[in-house]
């Protein structure tokens, strides 16, 4: 039973409902209760009972006959009860009144979005979203922070009170200020109110301040870990304190000497003694023009160092993006006859200028540009004869070594910035009698030296060249002058270039039939009157074996098209010459620097071909592209990937490891030019080309094209292995399926 106990002073009514059933009960205000306030009561205490104890306490009711009387009950406290049912209430068995229905309530809107994404514009993608929560649903378009205080509120009560307070006290103040200047006699006066005056053009002005947000102090700290500390002792006497002071005083006097001697050496207005061109103000400026033309090519210079097209992994074709372009004023009409990177700065490339055209000579220039500063040349130097090649010194990268147009070598020092060689040929210590097509630095081995005048501390300070004279000559750097040591003569061979000569030079009308049988009858002397009839073959380029153990070897290309191997101990004969090659001359040859049997050649007779110097049989691939293929070179990275360029101003990137047979990148570099020379870098993934026109442009390889074939795990990971023994075998399976695809065609 349940005893609800309510108030006799109030009139309620109360609505109590109980699985789905509604029972309204309402008190009279009256004293005590009344006998039907009490039963309401009491049926409110039974609907929490069960239906069969309400029913079991229900008096029953009786009809009279004929009559609708209602027979009252025994107990004045049993009073039946009325079930009020709404109108649309669900019809629920008695399980399904029972059953617990549970409702789960979320603050989440189930219409936000959950996939949203951004275009990232240094990543070039996009990228997706964190999920929004339901705070980002609210925007604040505007909001400030006021002292406006609502009218009908106690504070703005408070506030209108204390103003009309002090009104009244001003008021008060006036009158009384008034009254006392009348008593004095003086005359009253009134101040108009500016407020109730205003202005002109009716318009009133209120001043107001604002006091902006102080943002919070914080004090911010370093530690940084101590110096090292080291404990020095040490003893002194009068006779060190008397030679310190002694061993200064001389060298105050030596710095007084040299100073007059350079200020008479300068004379008045001269500029030994000036700070404008003092070195140190150099550097401070050099350093100063790189920090500038670093900002005005900010662009170029992030695409060289951060850029990559990911795309181009998935690419079976490669690109290359044009980066600089090294010209200046003095080269305009010049060609780009030579290209070297610096074996040390890796940023150093050294350029030499000179022309093809023989019948339009001039003077020669050789410009070292950097990739800090692309805008003027780090060093310059002039010749008197056009600049065929050049070549820097692999230990000392100061040294540069220069063939020319006449015939003359020279050696530059550029640590001196001198416009002058420490080093060059005379026709008296002796020099090539036609232009040098190539030169090369060469470090002599102790088992060639015996027999020799050069000794081990000079071995180093030796190079190479070859010139269309047909000699190949050894220059050694001696103390005082250049000595030159003959190499090797390229003789004629008797199969092709004599044969040319001779039916050229032979009388008109007799074929080259009957020249043939007369060259097989000669005898074994033939070969050397062959030669002193027809001189030597024009050497075009050489190179010699990059590998340790056989630097001895270097490839010969001549004018006339052929191949020879040759040896720096038996300069009397070839050790091998590849013959049926090339038909035009041949412009640069070039070993493979992982490889010992791989080197490539190219010619004017539109072909790129690659040998194997075991083999002086024909070529193991050969490659058309379509013009005269004027440079080649072997990426330093890879001993699968080399490129190429040709007159029609086009760049071609080969990779035999992915293609055997054709290119991955052909492009077009330059617009009515020839490209002359290619360089690759050996530590950035950058190409050098330069044209007929002066003008050498770099450009960087995309990521395919530089792909080294690295071993990899099931995840892309870059396995741990031998850069040098991984090339080698790239070399050695390349090599073993070539052979195997001639074998089986019959080559």
């Amino acid at each position: 039973m349940l005893a609800l106990e309510i108030p006799s002073h109030l009139d309620t009514t109360f609505f109590i409902q109980e699985m789905g059933r509604t029972t309204v009960l309402k008190k009279s205000a009256t004293k005590k209760p009344s006998t039907a306030a009490t039963t309401s009561i009491n049926a409110a205490a039974s609907l929490l009972a069960s239906p069969a104890e309400v029913a079991k306490n229900m008096p029953s009711t009786a009809s009279g006959t004929g009559s609708n009387s209602t027979k009252a009950p025994a107990d004045p406290e049993k009073v039946p009860i009325t079930y009020v049912k709404p109108l649309h209430q669900l019809q629920l068995s008695e399980a399904e009144l029972r059953e617990d229905v549970n409702r789960v309530l979320t603050a989440m809107d189930p219409q936000l979005p959950s996939n949203l994404v951004t275009y990232s514009y240094k990543e070039r993608a996009y990228k997706p979203d964190p999920p929004l929560q339901q705070a980002d649903l609210l925007t604040i378009h505007f909001a400030v922070e006021g002292n406006t205080l609502h009218k009908d509120s106690v504070e703005a009560k408070q506030q209108a009170q204390w103003e009309g307070k002090r009104k009244d006290d001003m008021e008060r103040d006036r009158q009384l200020a008034l009254e006392e200047a009348v008593q004095a006699g003086e005359e009253a006066f009134f101040v108009e109110d500016e407020e109730k005056k205003g202005m002109r053009g009716g318009f009133k002005y209120c001043d107001r301040a604002a006091q902006t947000f102080n943002r919070p102090t914080k004090d911010k700290a370093v530690g940084s870990e101590p110096p090292p500390v080291l404990t020095f002792t040490a003893n002194c006497n009068q006779w060190e304190i008397y030679d310190a002071y002694l061993a200064q005083h001389r060298e105050q006097q030596q710095q007084q000497q040299d100073s007059g001697s350079k200020s008479s050496r300068s004379g008045p207005g001269g500029e030994g003694t000036q700070t404008v061109h003092s070195e140190k103000l150099g550097k401070s400026l050099e350093v100063l023009e790189r920090m500038l033309t670093q900002n005005a090519e900010d662009e170029v210079f992030h695409n060289f160092k951060y850029w990559d097209d990911t795309a181009d992994l998935s690419r079976a074709q490669g690109s290359l993006l044009q980066l600089w372009q090294f010209v200046t004023e003095r080269t305009k009409r010049k060609q780009v006859t030579a290209l070297a990177w610096n074996p040390r700065y890796h940023d150093l490339f050294a350029v030499g200028y000179g022309s093809y055209d023989f019948l339009r000579q001039d003077t020669g220039l050789i410009f070292c540009f950097t990739l800090k500063n692309t805008t003027t040349p780090q060093y310059s130097f002039s010749t008197e004869a056009g600049v065929m090649c050049l070549d820097f010194h692999p230990e000392h990268p100061y040294l540069l070594a220069v063939g020319c147009y006449d015939g003359n070598v020279l050696v530059f020092d550029m640590r001196l910035k001198a416009n002058c060689p420490i080093y060059a040929s005379t026709v008296t210590t002796g020099k090539h009698t036609d232009p040098v097509w190539k030169v090369r630095w060469q470090t002599l081995e102790e088992g060639l030296l015996a027999g020799t005048c050069i000794s081990l501390a000079d071995r180093e300070l030796c190079f190479y060249s070859v010139a269309s004279d047909g000699h190949v000559i050894s220059w050694l750097l001696s103390k005082n002058e250049l000595r030159m040591e003959p190499v090797m003569q390229l003789k004629l061979m008797a199969g092709k270039g004599v044969s040319s000569l001779i039916s050229s030079s032979a009388p008109t009308g007799q074929s080259n039939s009957g020249v043939s049988s007369d060259l097989s009858g000669l005898d074994d002397e033939t070969p050397n009157l062959l030669t002193s009839l027809t001189g030597l073959a024009s050497g075009s380029c050489f190179d010699f074996c990059p590998l340790p153990g056989q630097g001895h070897l270097f490839l010969v290309g001549t004018e006339e098209g052929t191949l020879h191997k040759c040896s720096k101990a038996y300069s009397g004969q070839y050790l091998a010459t590849y013959e049926g090659g090339h038909m035009m001359a041949v412009y640069a040859v070039r070993w493979n620097p992982f490889h010992p049997k791989l080197f490539l050649s190219c010619s004017a007779d539109w072909t790129v071909k690659l040998w194997d110097q075991t083999r002086p049989g024909a070529p193991l691939l050969s490659f058309d592209l379509g013009n005269a293929v004027c440079g080649v070179d072997w990426s330093p990275v890879s001993s699968t990937t080399f490129a190429a360029v040709t007159s029609d101003g086009r760049a071609h990137v080969f990779d035999l490891t992915a293609d055997k047979h054709e290119p991955l990148c052909v492009q077009k570099v330059v617009r009515r030019a020839k490209l002359t020379h290619v360089a690759f870098n050996a530590h950035e993934p950058i190409l050098l080309v330069g044209d007929d026109r002066g003008e050498v442009t770099s450009l960087k390889l995309s990521p395919n094209l530089r792909n080294w074939h690295e071993p990899k795990d099931d995840v892309g990971n870059v396995l741990p292995h031998d850069a040098v023994r991984l090339q080698y075998n790239n070399a050695e399976k390349l090599l073993a399926t070539v052979v195997g695809m001639n074998k089986g065609t019959g080559k």
